[in-house]
């Protein structure tokens, strides 16, 4: 049988002395001293041996800041960017907003993309907005409605629009003579 293989302890490097098991052959080797055993153990001492070289945005596999993502947002797809090492991913554009008007954006304001990309974040394309602005903004309809320019029997466009590009008059003489419901 083969005698003991000197190992070290794979946290702080000393010296690992194996334990001979009663039921087999074979030496078991420790991963780690009684040392460092006892520090993974308290989560106290364990605090002590995590190395600042590897915290924050020095760790390897840390992402660097300006680095950006993109998160999905129901049918909306938006950027987000590292600016701090707290962890958090604003929304690009909201960053790119306040640094437009000087300021941080205000609990009621929100940043309309001018060109509804909600990607393209350049700052002539971003408007900041009031909550009730943006809203009007996106409800309201430029010409008599959405799909049609007048009304396709007596061509008005002063009676509001009902459906199947018909005013209100004509929807009801319409529904009267076909019997929708």
């Amino acid at each position: 049988m083969k005698g003991p293989v000197v190992k070290t302890c794979r946290i702080c490097g000393t010296v690992v002395t194996p334990h001979r098991r009663p039921t087999r052959k074979a030496y078991w080797y420790p991963r780690q001293c009684q040392d460092c055993f006892k520090k993974d153990r308290w989560p106290e001492l364990r605090k002590k041996r995590i190395s600042e070289a590897t915290r924050g945005l020095k760790h390897p596999l840390a992402v660097p800041l300006g680095s950006n993502k993109i998160v999905y947002r129901g049918r909306y797809a938006y950027r987000t960017i590292k600016i701090s090492d707290t962890g958090k991913w604003p929304y690009e554009h909201r960053v790119v907003a306040e640094q437009k008007i000087g300021r941080a954006l205000l609990p009621g304001e929100v940043v309309h993309h001018l060109n509804r990309d909600s990607l393209d974040n350049r700052p002539e394309n971003l408007a900041v907005l009031s909550v009730g602005e943006h809203t009007t903004g996106h409800l309201s309809i430029t010409r008599w409605s959405k799909a049609y320019d007048s009304c396709l029997r007596c061509g008005t466009t002063v009676g509001r629009h009902v459906g199947r590009g018909l005013c209100n008059a004509c929807y009801h003489r319409f529904k009267k003579t076909h019997q929708l419901s």
